[in-house]
């Protein structure tokens, strides 16, 4: 199966085989930016113009998780493969948060493409490699990053999930630029 969006709020679900839509999934007033259907099939996780991850029941229509990721639009959304589905989100503020796909639970957040000089640079996608220990991520400002999962420890009766840069992972001309400074400098 297949999921598709547009701006306008409709999500269809179709038959990948044949082409064909099997019907409307949801119907709402919202701008999606990005969708991504769960490892089971059941459900949609969507990226919204309004800030949102919105998780859908594909065969109610209904949203079954809403929670807010940043004030500004959140363009990036993946499935983990493992764990439960967890899902990852990337905003534009330069920001991609960890979240429990049942219930929506935060389980961590990393300033994915901030700036130590407080620029950032919006998140434009989010990637799982297949065994969800190195996340990818793209921004406005052309950079790739990798990211490896460093630890997932226990904080009362949440999972904490903590990512660390990669070495690999790239840097904009501009990141570059002002490393270089840093060391001539300090």
């Amino acid at each position: 199966y297949a999921v598709s969006c547009g701006m306008d709020g409709v999500v269809k679900y179709w038959n990948a085989r044949e082409g064909l839509p099997l019907k409307d999934a949801v119907k709402k007033d919202i701008v999606f930016q990005r969708l991504m259907i769960s490892p089971d099939g059941l459900r949609v996780a969507a990226a919204c113009e309004d800030g949102l991850l919105r998780v859908y029941d594909l065969e109610r229509g209904e949203a079954v998780v809403t929670q807010r990721h940043s004030h500004m639009p959140v363009r990036a959304v993946a499935y983990s493969n493992t764990h439960g589905f967890n899902i990852c989100t990337g905003a534009d503020d330069g920001t991609v948060k960890f979240w429990t796909a049942d219930k929506g639970e935060l389980k961590g957040c990393i300033p994915a493409h901030v700036r130590e000089s407080g620029g950032i640079s919006a998140v434009n996608s989010v990637a799982y490699d297949a065994t969800n220990m190195k996340l990818l991520t793209t921004s406005e400002d052309r950079s790739v990053k990798m990211w490896l999962r460093v630890y997932t420890k226990k904080q009362g009766s949440k999972d904490v999930v903590k990512y660390g840069e990669s070495a690999a992972g790239g840097r904009s001309d501009e990141e570059q630029r002002e490393i270089k400074r840093k060391r001539l400098v300090g």
